[in-house]
């Protein structure tokens, strides 16, 4: 029974150092290394096998439970990061709304195809019918390639000409990210380096007599194909543990790559934000990287914005869910004289991403 009880906190000392790793893997810059950022995706996993540790330590070994409580304690950040708990949120009239108040989207489309192969009555686009349904004032889309009719991608002229009634402003970068909005805008040219490898683009949109720059971005993918597709979906099943030296030498190298792309990335959006971004900044997107991250992280250290989901959700909310890759990688942080009073996460799959969807109000009317 001795050897047993060193056993047991050898398996929760490993579990607590494999959690406060995790959790904080975000702090190292990924061009320093790739590697703690990369254990930083294993997070969630790292958190179950501790709470199932300290609820079988209940007939086990109950001083074992200090352990997990402590680590959970230590973790506190990188648990609220994932999940938050906010069972409060701001009370908004929609008088107030309407005086100083304003919704964003923020949506990968997936270019308007649906992830299942499934298309609305008539043939239409499920995700633009969606779109027109949420009535945002601001919609931020991610892989939005084409404004008008396309038949190859099955995009009728009935929808996108629904979609420029609601919005008469919209611009398409022409890689793939827009901006539609039911006031006035600008696109702001910005000096993004030909090596930046992802796609960055700024406006600044006139909303209640006041500026504010909104930055859509979609930072580098991991660039998996099928093959590393499958193989992920077999680490995470039952035969996952034959597929680990095709992790080693298939997957890692190309994590760490997307990892120290979008480390000179946020570099980048950093460094406009801070000298031409003025005092309301909106930065939304696919970031293609989990809560915490280094990105995220950097943002808030070095250009004062907020992470929006850990302040008014509940939990947490991938937006992110095919082959068995369930991560919340989009994001909406803000800073300057307004603050969000609701968010709501899209339960709806028609893309193989879920939006995002905003209620922002300016501190004074």
């Amino acid at each position: 029974m001795k050897i047993l009880r060193v056993i047991w906190w050898i398996i929760g000392g490993c579990l607590a150092l494999g959690m406060i790793l995790s959790g904080y893997g975000g702090l190292v810059c990924p061009t320093r290394s790739a590697i703690f950022p990369i254990f930083a995706m294993t997070f969630p996993f790292w958190v179950v096998g501790m709470i199932v540790y300290m609820i079988v330590s209940i007939w086990v070994r109950r001083w074992a439970i200090v352990l997990g409580a402590a680590t959970m304690v230590v973790c506190a950040q990188p648990l609220w990061n994932y999940c938050p708990l906010n069972f409060v949120t701001p009370k908004v009239t929609p008088e107030e709304m309407a005086d100083r108040g304003f919704t964003l989207l923020s949506y990968n489309t997936l270019n308007f195809r649906p992830w299942d192969g499934k298309y609305g009555p008539d043939s239409l686009s499920r995700t633009i019918s969606y779109i027109l349904e949420m009535d945002a004032d601001l919609a931020a889309l991610i892989e939005c390639e084409v404004d008008t009719e396309y038949k190859p991608w099955s995009i009728k002229r009935v929808q996108t000409d629904s979609l420029k009634a609601v919005y008469p402003y919209h611009h398409l970068d022409g890689r793939g990210n827009s901006l539609w909005s039911k006031m006035m805008f600008r696109n702001i040219k910005l000096p993004v380096p030909e090596t930046y490898h992802g796609v960055l683009t700024a406006y600044r949109v006139w909303i209640h007599m006041r500026p504010v720059t909104v930055c859509v971005v979609h930072m580098s993918s991991f660039s998996m194909n099928d093959s590393d597709k499958a193989l992920y979906k077999n680490l995470t099943t039952i035969e996952g543990n034959k597929t680990l030296e095709g992790v080693r030498s298939q997957l890692l190298h190309k994590l760490a790559a997307a990892f120290r792309r979008r480390a000179r990335q946020v570099e980048v959006l950093i460094d406009f934000i801070n000298r031409m971004g003025g005092e309301n900044v909106i930065v939304c997107g696919d970031f293609n990287d989990i809560p915490g991250c280094w990105a995220i992280r950097q943002l808030e250290e070095k250009a004062g914005l907020q992470d929006v989901y850990t302040q008014l959700c509940w939990g947490p909310g991938w937006t992110f869910f095919t082959n068995n890759m369930y991560f919340r990688i989009d994001h909406v942080l803000y800073r300057g004289d307004l603050h969000p009073v609701k968010m709501m996460r899209g339960t709806r799959k028609t893309s193989d991403h879920l939006p995002l969807l905003v209620d922002f109000i300016f501190n004074e009317k």
